[in-house]
């Protein structure tokens, strides 16, 4: 969980990588509610998924990266990056 330190339009740049989790996804949470604009679903037993979206949030929002789906996934193990996040201000 991110929480983000000042109102204004922010970039997101988030993925994982799983070796296994075919009919997963995965979404951006915004203080514990879902944001649809973010959901992205696995149509791959192993890879990558990946995503960019533009949010407007207000200081104190919480950002969270989750699975949220029924279906399980298993994310990539070390050395390999299982799952990223990049929040980047830009207004």
């Amino acid at each position: 969980t991110v929480t983000v330190p000042a109102d204004g339009s922010y970039q997101i740049n988030y993925g994982i990588s799983i070796t296994a989790g075919l009919g997963s996804s995965i979404v951006i949470e915004v203080n514990g509610t879902p944001d649809p604009s973010t959901q992205i679903s696995a149509l791959v037993t192993t890879g990558e998924l990946s995503g960019t979206a533009t949010l407007t949030l207000a200081a104190g929002d919480s950002l969270t990266l989750v699975n949220n789906s029924a279906v399980g996934l298993t994310l990539s193990l070390a050395p390999n990056v299982g799952a990223q996040f990049d929040i980047i201000f830009l207004s």
